[in-house]
């Protein structure tokens, strides 16, 4: 790999290398800008002399027959001068591990819709017999739209050095993304920077032993997947596709709530406004009249000089009100004198009710009729003889 390429260097006469995104080993990724068609591309680079040069750009033509939404396109390789390089759509986004380390796991309902987009794109590539190769969560981007794309189809395979791909290991790499956007925990074949999921004697715990809280038709896909049972065959894409669409069911707003998901590089300063300074008036200055306004006050005294101070008394013949606790003029007559306030008239205590109704005298019942003569049935009584019991 030449050493002497850097940003600002334009690769075909076409593409300008913007900046450099990572590298690995003898290959290099890069930011370019394409200023026939004027518009931002990624740029995989290695040395045109590499073992992998020839498998590179083998992997671009098969990758250039799939057109899939989901899938970020192949847009050209070549070789130049001293340098191989493969030109893919840029796609502006947050890639899932990320998304991971920094929000932790994904709602299981989240989880199994973006995987479901990506089970989407193996399906129809699976289809044409062209697997990824490496699906692993670096290659899994949610863009500013949230939608989901897939980065490096067979071309990252190829860069890392690794054979043709085959379906079997797509769908236990579709296994293990669902696995880690459930539990945060990697258990596909393929290599990723996500912590391991744990294993107990060379089998994969379910996602219910690292997380509850899991729904158990997406635990069982992933035992399913992960811990085949001898004689059963590979799990085609669209089988497993179809599973995680029937657990989505509806997928409105799913897309839209991805973007809260996303994790932004850049860190703006937020600038606030200046805070203006407040004067503190004193409370005699706000009774005070307001100074005289005309050609003769401005030309009597210079502009910023102070007042000379009045007398009191002058100054309280002048005031026909006083300040009061909120510095404000409380419109009293001069000269009127406060009175303090009249108290309120004393507490008296209410009249002494019975509780209980007095004894009746000596030989008269216990309850007298109300009326002179009620009816028969009637059973209109007062307790005791009182005034209240005539009325």
């Amino acid at each position: 790999m030449p050493a002497s390429i850097r940003p600002g260097d334009v690769l075909a006469d076409r593409y300008r290398l913007v900046d450099l995104l990572s590298e690995s080993g003898n290959g290099r990724f890069w930011r370019a800008h394409d200023r026939i068609l004027e518009r931002h591309v990624a740029l995989h680079v290695i040395a045109a002399d590499d073992d992998r040069a020839e498998g590179l750009l083998a992997a671009a033509r098969r990758s250039a027959t799939i057109l899939d939404p989901h899938i970020l396109r192949v847009l050209d390789a070549e070789r130049s001068g001293q340098l191989c390089y493969v030109v893919n759509e840029w796609g502006s986004g947050t890639s899932l591990d990320i998304m991971l380390a920094a929000g932790g796991e994904l709602s299981p309902r989240r989880a199994a819709w973006v995987v479901g987009e990506v089970a989407a794109a193996c399906a129809r590539a699976h289809a044409a017999d062209v697997p990824h190769g490496r699906l692993n969560p670096e290659n899994v981007l949610i863009d500013t739209s949230g939608a989901v794309r897939v980065i490096g189809w067979c071309v990252d395979a190829a860069l890392h050095g690794r054979p043709t791909g085959r379906v079997a290991d797509d769908v236990a790499d579709l296994a293990g993304l669902l696995y880690a956007a459930l539990t945060g925990r990697w258990a596909g074949p393929s290599s990723s920077a996500v912590p391991p999921a744990p294993t107990d004697h060379g089998r994969v715990l379910r996602p219910r032993q690292v997380r509850a809280g899991i729904p158990r038709d997406l635990d069982t896909l992933c035992d399913e997947v992960l811990n085949p049972q001898p004689g059963c065959g590979a799990m085609p894409a669209e089988a497993f596709r179809a599973v995680l669409e029937e657990f989505v069911g509806d997928p409105s707003g799913l897309q839209e709530s991805m973007t809260s998901r996303l994790v932004s590089g850049a860190h703006a300063t937020v600038v606030l406004p200046q805070v203006p300074e407040f004067t503190v008036r004193e409370a005699e200055d706000l009774v005070r009249g307001a100074p005289a306004e005309g050609p003769d006050a401005a030309g009597s005294e210079p502009q910023g000089a102070e007042e000379p101070h009045e007398p009191a008394e002058e100054r309280a013949e002048e005031t026909t009100g006083e300040v009061t606790q909120a510095e404000m003029p409380g419109f009293l007559v001069a000269g009127a004198q406060s009175s303090a306030p009249t108290p309120p008239p004393p507490f008296e205590e209410p009249p002494a009710r019975p509780l209980f109704a007095p004894d009746p005298p000596e030989g008269a019942p216990v309850r007298r009729a109300r009326q002179p003569h009620p009816g028969r049935d009637s059973q209109q009584y007062w307790p005791w003889d009182t005034e209240a019991g005539a009325r």
